[in-house]
């Protein structure tokens, strides 16, 4: 009795074990058992439907093994089925569970990465991996061959024979509703209050299961080869996972103590995966997972490594952080020797990584160093209100200026760290900083030149603020009476023709630097002490001072500064011996009994706001596969990841 096909072409070992049949009577067709081919092969070469065909042979003739199992199972990942718990049979054979948890675990991380899509549009969602393959519809070859020769077929009566066996079928994927798939069911604690179909909630999935390919691995014998490979491979991925949390403001909410200490686990396990020469990935992974963690030292470690690495996007990302590490600590030799050379990248993030490194050798007196990264961050560049390292490096630079002889080799050194064109703004700045420093001759040098060559007049009145300032630390009364007064100058002619209204806006910048000098005067004399020549020398600059605000005040009353003028009338006034309160009452005062307090100066270096200091990513890519595809006669340890078909099985 010849054995029926549904629809299946008998080849010619068919065709044999016919005429062997009816040679020696009829047999049952329970005795014909299709030859046992690799199941995997046609996986391998991308024949989806060859692969089926041979799954459900082995299912029809009861043979199916955990083998089977995980086969199905990676059949169902091609064709975005849901994918069920392992089988008996599964649980029982150590490699064939890894393989299947594997092929879960998989599944999982594909419904992250499309919830991950759905959310933030990042396009392709499933770059770098292998879905990039197993979702493409153009991947796989889904339909059945009909093999060619002289044939017996038996039709497709629709209702199957007891000694029936399956033909070979066209196959059709889900892999097209893979967006519009959701999740639904439980969370686990302690994230059980987020949304059930959120990203969070996807990455607590795929989280949970990384833990079943531990135990799986758990099984597998003490000496076995796929451990370490597995190991790596999972260690690495639980730590994207956990970065994944650790920026997901949902998850963070419901669990941070939870991902807090998955952050120490995962990285722990890391550096025992790693050991004493870690590979990148691994290395990538935990300079990351140490940074967040707080964990300096090991943050550093792995960031030295890194910074060899051949892309030099993650290199010079890696030298930033580890210097910057390194100066957050303190660690000003080690800050500088990381810190030898520029790096390239952005504007912003080239001026924070030169403003760690530049002044972490200005600690240890590398001043070369120190104006050579200056140089290279700032060269040709107008500073940005936007990039507050960049200014803070600057004034920084100006510091260590002010502590040299004014000469040609000043102007020089200012043309480096600029445009041309901005020059006179830099020299004026560096004659600000000297008068700040306590540096007026030097203050002096740099701004008086500034008189003749400033070609716009509203800058004028900083200039002459500046060499006021630097005439009183000289006690140069004659000199600060002069530019005072010309602050304070309002030709009677440029007043008629401006309208009242209007006056205070027009000579706002006068004004303004009028209470720069009083407001930076008054400290100053405080820090002068308090024995009799101390005094003395006080009471003739306040005498000074207040004779000159009080006719400003007197005869302006329209100000845009009168206020503030007002205000330091008044404490300047408390410091003279010889009180004028009947004024100061006059003006405002509300307590003319109060006493002054002026305290000093306090030298606060530059410092950039630290918590807003660029991030650049230490990228790496999603591990391609997670996969263990078995394959006919090869050892579990050489399962391979991915399929690699040839162009001709294409």
């Amino acid at each position: 009795m010849a054995p029926k096909l549904n629809s299946y072409p008998v080849t010619s070992s068919l065709v044999l074990y016919l005429l062997i049949s009816l040679s020696t009577a009829c047999v049952s067709a329970d005795d014909y058992v299709p030859p046992r081919d690799d199941i995997f092969a046609p996986l391998h070469h991308a024949d989806l439907a060859e692969f089926d065909y041979r799954l459900s042979l082995d299912e029809h003739a009861g043979r199916d093994d955990a083998y089977t199992a995980v086969g199905r199972a990676l059949f169902d990942l091609a064709t975005c089925r849901d994918i069920s718990d392992p089988p008996a049979v599964v649980e029982e054979d150590p490699e064939a569970l890894l393989a299947y948890e594997l092929v879960r675990l998989e599944q999982k991380r594909r419904s992250r990465l499309v919830r991950r899509y759905t959310e933030t549009e990042r396009h392709p969602w499933h770059a770098s991996t292998i879905h990039e393959e197993f979702s493409s519809p153009h991947f796989f070859d889904t339909e059945a061959d009909v093999p060619e020769g002289d044939l017996i077929e038996w039709p497709d009566l629709g209702e199957g024979w007891p000694d029936e066996w399956p033909a070979p079928r066209d196959v059709s994927t889900r892999c097209d509703d893979l967006i519009e798939h959701r999740r639904d069911g439980p969370v686990a604690e302690p994230f059980d209050d987020v949304n059930e179909d959120s990203l969070a909630a996807h990455l607590v999935d795929e989280w949970l299961q990384t833990r079943r390919v531990d135990r799986a691995v758990e099984h597998l014998d003490d000496d076995s080869p796929l451990k370490p490979r597995v190991q790596h491979r999972i260690g690495a991925h639980r730590a994207d996972l956990v970065i994944a949390l650790r920026n997901d403001d949902e998850a963070m909410d419901a669990g941070k103590e939870a991902i807090a200490e998955s952050t120490d686990d995962v990285l722990d396990e890391l550096q025992r995966l790693g050991g004493d020469d870690p590979p990148v990935d691994l290395d990538l992974r935990a300079a990351w997972l140490a940074i967040a963690a707080g964990d300096d030292d090991t943050a550093v470690d792995a960031l030295v490594r890194l910074t060899d690495h051949p892309d030099d996007g993650v290199a010079d990302a890696a030298r930033y952080y580890a210097v910057q590490l390194a100066w957050l600590d303190g660690d000003w030799e080690t800050a500088a020797a990381l810190g030898d050379r520029m790096i390239d990248g952005p504007a912003e993030l080239r001026s924070a990584y030169a403003y760690f490194a530049a002044t972490a050798h200005q600690h240890v007196g590398n001043d070369e160093k120190f104006f050579g990264l200056s140089r290279d961050a700032l060269q040709g560049r107008s500073r940005d209100a936007a990039d507050p390292f960049a200014g803070s490096l600057y004034r920084q630079l100006l510091r260590e200026l002010v502590r040299f002889d004014v000469d040609d080799r000043t102007t020089e050194l200012l043309e480096e760290f600029g445009p041309r064109a901005e020059l006179s703004t830099r020299i004026r700045e560096l004659a600000e900083v000297a008068v700040d420093m306590g540096y007026p001759d030097t203050a002096r040098q740099l701004a008086e030149p500034l008189l003749d060559d400033t070609r716009d007049a509203r800058k004028l009145p900083r200039i002459r603020a500046t060499l006021a300032l630097a005439a009183f630390l000289e006690d140069d009364r004659d000199e600060f009476d002069r530019h005072v007064e010309q602050l304070l100058h309002r030709p009677d002619q440029l007043q008629e023709a401006i309208p009242r209204e209007r006056r205070a806006a027009f000579f706002a910048h006068r004004d303004t630097e009028l209470a720069r000098v009083l407001r930076a005067t008054l400290p100053l004399m405080a820090q002068w002490g308090d024995d009799p020549g101390a005094q003395a020398l006080r009471q003739q600059w306040l005498e000074v001072l207040v004779e000159q605000t009080r006719t400003f005040l007197r005869t302006t009353p329209e100000s845009a500064v009168s206020e503030d003028l007002a205000e330091l009338y008044r404490l300047a006034g408390r410091l003279l011996d010889d009180h004028p309160r009947g004024y100061a009452e006059r003006v405002g005062e509300e307590e003319p009994s109060a006493s002054a307090l002026v305290l000093g100066t306090v030298d606060m270096p530059p410092t950039p706001p630290l918590d807003e200091a660029p991030r650049p990513q230490l990228r790496w890519p999603e591990i391609p596969s997670l996969l263990l595809i078995p394959s006919g006669g090869v050892p579990p340890d050489q399962f391979t990841n991915a399929l690699e078909p040839d162009s001709e099985s294409l």
